[in-house]
């Protein structure tokens, strides 16, 4: 049915086209005619040959003024363009399913600038999620917003497949970090979205729109982060020692300290070993609150090699 609906609505890429993409993005950075070399591009980490699809031609813009280009002749000649991050996705977003232009994000891989003053990273859409945080860790910051794929997937697929890893749990989702983007719309424009402020409430939200449009409204060519301090302690356990309830757990499961625990208590709906420790009523992730954390928590082997934690009922 695929097929059907790409003979009738869209227009085929001829070598008409093709010699129209290298004259934008470089001879050396559009794959035509290679199957071998294009086999890579027609599926992402999704396992099963009947989800990949064959691009007819993969092209490597290396700034925003090439995907406009690009994107203005797919609009004029009628053929769909599925932009593509590193393809460690797990619902085939990255999938050429039309066939038609496979436009590849990865030569876009640079971090702008890193301003220590706004807490804010402008990056492009191909730097891989880890790189930001080795990047600001000298200047005493992080980006929250990472998923379970840190070392592999680029920034521009994170928040707009809603993805989330650990962090995100006590750190709220991706999304929120992102002030502002430029974006290149179907038609080739290039618009400016947000910027360094935290306020931003003039017009229409077309930030918060792009943010969750699952990369179907445009392609993300320079993005602003909002970066959190370094917390100055972290907490993981397994396994919860308590005495609210008068006397001592030591069990290998988990335990949830009782609401009105003076001590520490999990983190509801994070994953086990891989939870945040807070005290009743605090949400805040401040220095402070980590150094209260880490204050009153006293670690103890199991027996197992998971780590315990006993509150100090």
């Amino acid at each position: 049915m695929v097929t059907d609906v790409a003979k009738h609505e869209y227009q085929p890429v001829t070598p008409l086209i093709v010699a129209q993409l290298r004259a934008i993005a470089g001879e050396q950075h559009v794959i035509y005619d290679d199957p071998t070399r294009m086999q890579d591009y027609a599926h992402d980490e999704v396992a099963g040959v009947e989800h990949a699809h064959m691009p007819e031609v993969v092209v490597k813009p290396d700034t925003s003024a090439q995907i406009a280009d690009i994107m203005r002749l797919a609009n004029r000649e009628r053929i769909p363009v599925t932009p593509r991050g590193a393809g460690s996705g797990l619902s085939c977003g990255a999938v050429p399913v039309y066939g038609g232009i496979l436009l590849s994000l990865e030569r876009m891989n640079r971090i702008l600038e890193t301003d220590r003053e706004n807490m804010v990273v402008v990056v492009e859409p191909g730097v891989v999620t880890n790189d930001i945080n080795e990047a600001v860790r000298d200047y005493g910051l992080f980006y929250a917003g990472y998923p379970m794929s840190v070392e592999v997937c680029f920034i521009a697929a994170t928040w707009p497949k809603t993805r989330g890893g650990v962090e995100p749990s006590s750190t709220a989702s991706p999304g929120r970090y992102v002030l502002g983007m430029e974006v290149v719309l179907p038609t080739g424009e290039i618009i400016q979205l947000g910027g360094k402020r935290v306020k931003d409430v003039t017009g229409y939200d077309v930030l918060r729109l792009m943010v969750g449009s699952e990369g179907t409204l445009g392609i993300f060519t320079r993005i602003i982060l909002r970066l959190l301090p370094l917390p100055m302690a972290r907490v993981v356990f397994a396994d919860t020692v308590c005495g609210c309830d008068g006397g001592h757990r030591s069990r290998a499961q988990d335990h949830d300290p009782g609401p009105h625990c003076p001590g520490l208590h999990r983190v509801h709906g994070s994953p086990v070993g891989a939870n945040r420790l807070r005290s009743p009523g605090r949400t805040s992730t401040s220095a402070e609150h980590w150094r209260d954390a880490a204050r009153r928590a006293r670690w103890q082997q199991s027996g197992t090699g998971r780590s315990r934690v006993q509150c100090d009922c």
